[in-house]
């Protein structure tokens, strides 16, 4: 087999043992666990101040009309080349 199909069996069985992993052996759920630790982390945050402006919508123009001039930053001769009628 070419080494990029062995790459992608190898990604596809590992992704297939990571996803399986969590029906094998389900991680440990504790409630009271969780609970304290909530309890813990809203003890520590103090409260977010908060401002709060009152705004409406305002209409804006679509287009914006600009003048102005512009300088050339380089200058170039053309010449044409006709031949002429030979006589």
């Amino acid at each position: 087999m070419k080494s990029s199909k062995i790459i992608a069996v190898i990604i596809a069985i590992v992704v297939a043992i990571w996803i399986g992993s969590s029906f094998i052996a389900p991680p440990p759920n504790d409630a009271e666990d969780e609970q304290q630790v909530a309890e813990q982390i809203e003890e520590e945050k103090p409260l977010v101040k908060v401002r709060v402006r009152e705004i409406t919508a305002e209409e804006f123009p679509d287009t914006i009309l600009l003048t102005g001039r512009s300088q050339a930053s380089r200058s170039v001769v053309v010449k044409a080349e006709v031949r002429a009628p030979r006589a």
